[in-house]
């Protein structure tokens, strides 16, 4: 009976020293995104090994959840999704790309390496982002605007000669061209 006892307590420590290393990278306690599973589920805790050394312990979060670094744990992938497509040049919170709605937006969380993977957040309810801000706001206090990028059309005349116009600009040209009825 002794035995077993002796030999769950080895499996567990063994199980929690998976991934442990003394680490260079962690410079203060605490729990950081990383992309080691390349889908947003990875964290990693830095803890004190010493009194001058941090130890990191790299963990991944469950199939269907992706670490928060907003709530600094595993959450679910509903309100809080891996956004890979966006480019995440900078640390901060920005505007979804193509959204007409601001109920959600894109962090570029900054882990112990750099720059993680991006996450698209949603918003909680009665909130809008604001892109100024860098925040979800009281839809009361804030009203959506997003900014909407217009195509260049291009246009050419009968000498083959291209002309880049905007969408407004085409509207208030058609409607200086004659109209012929049959």
């Amino acid at each position: 009976m002794d035995t077993n006892k002796c030999l769950c307590v080895v499996f567990i420590f063994f199980g929690l020293c998976h991934g442990v290393s003394e680490a260079s990278d962690c410079t203060a306690r605490g729990r950081f995104p990383n992309d080691g599973a390349g889908d947003c589920r990875g964290y990693t805790i830095c803890l004190m090994g010493g009194l001058t050394n941090f130890t990191q312990y790299k963990l991944n979060c469950p199939e269907g959840f992706v670490y928060s670094h907003l709530e600094y744990q595993c959450t679910n992938a509903t309100n809080y999704q891996c956004y890979p497509t966006f480019n995440c040049t900078s640390v901060g919170n920005f505007a979804v790309p193509g959204s007409t709605d601001c109920s959600a937006f894109v962090a570029c969380p900054e882990g112990l390496s750099g720059i993680n993977t991006a996450r698209k957040v949603s918003c909680p309810l009665d909130t809008l982002f604001n892109a100024t801000a860098g925040a979800c706001q009281n839809s009361t206090e804030f009203s959506c605007t997003p900014k909407v990028q217009l195509d260049v059309l291009e246009l050419h005349d009968k000498t083959n000669s291209a002309a880049k116009i905007s969408p407004h600009f085409l509207c208030s040209v058609l409607l200086l061209l004659p109209v012929y009825y049959k």
